[in-house]
């Protein structure tokens, strides 16, 4: 019989998991709501591109995982269904690694643009990149081969668990958090030389302040956030074990869904409503910092 201080603290553990599946499901789809007329305007109705692209995946495939895993955890488990909800934890954390993917993909767009499509820096990205692809997927793999399920973990109490997860699965978090530390050095190197830029141009001018902060949010803050997400999450996790792992899952993708898109967004506003239209600045001047090169999508600025 087991220990009822045991029992209760997995009941809580779930009810956490399921408040906070709920509340992930509900910011995606509110934010994806109020943000629908520019996606209409600046993804639909716009020239099909490799960042649209990204933008649909990202947004649709969140919202869809979200649904699902309200939906499971929700769902009263039945030993006739512990092997569909097995495949399903595989299904939620192979789509949330290809988030974090589709995520990292346009923080790479947008250097690129930002370091004036320099092959050195595209070269460095791809690398990188391709081999976090590597080391995540083997991890997956390798971490998905004793994993296992119950349906009743406790008498009475019906709930898909996974069982038998390694206990360096937190480390799936190191690389995630290595590459978007690169990300990070590089917007913040070339950012803070533009703003610098920026603030000698000026003059006062409240449009070229508005501007600054446009550059500030889209060039750095953006990639500060999502590091900051990503390091709390790796910390978040070397405390939980068993369905509590599912606690900050909800969240992270979340967050990964509305950052990805809202920058995505911001840029593409940027480019097709551009500031320039309505500021005395001289064109020249624009250029320098705002140069809208190969990229139709993601602003490009200066090379320092």
């Amino acid at each position: 019989m087991a220990d009822l201080a045991v029992v209760m603290a997995f009941v809580k553990d779930v009810q956490y998991v399921r408040i906070c599946q709920l509340a992930s499901m509900v910011v995606v789809l509110y934010d994806h709501a109020i943000k629908f007329p520019e996606e209409v305007d600046l993804i639909w109705r716009r020239k099909w591109s490799t960042p649209s692209i990204l933008y649909i995946l990202i947004r649709y495939l969140t919202a869809t995982l979200l649904v699902l895993s309200s939906v499971v955890f929700f769902t009263p488990s039945t030993p006739q269904r512990v092997s569909h909800r097995l495949v399903f934890v595989k299904f939620q954390a192979w789509s949330t690694t290809f988030l974090f993917f589709f995520m990292q993909a346009i923080l790479q767009i947008r250097l690129c643009a930002m370091y004036n499509n320099s092959r050195k820096v595209k070269i460095c990205l791809s690398v990188a990149f391709s081999t976090q692809v590597i080391v995540l997927s083997t991890l997956l793999i390798i971490g998905h081969v004793p994993l296992g399920a119950v349906a009743e973990p406790f008498p009475g109490i019906y709930m898909c668990t996974a069982m038998n997860m390694p206990k360096w699965y937190p480390a799936w978090w190191a690389p995630v958090v290595l590459l978007d530390l690169g990300f990070f050095w590089l917007a913040l190197r070339v950012g803070i030389r533009n703003l610098k830029e920026m603030r000698s141009l000026s003059g006062g001018d409240t449009r070229i302040s508005m501007l600054r902060r446009i550059m500030l949010r889209d060039s750095i803050l953006y990639y500060l956030v999502i590091l900051s997400i990503n390091v709390v999450n790796a910390f978040v996790w070397m405390g939980l074990k068993g369905i509590t792992y599912e606690i900050p899952q909800g969240f992270s993708v979340a967050a990964v869904s509305i950052l990805g898109c809202r920058l995505v967004l911001n840029l593409r506003y940027a480019y097709h409503y551009p500031i320039s239209d309505n500021t005395q600045l001289h064109q020249s001047d624009m250029d320098n910092i705002l140069p809208i090169q190969s990229l139709p999508d993601f602003t490009s600025v200066s090379t320092p």
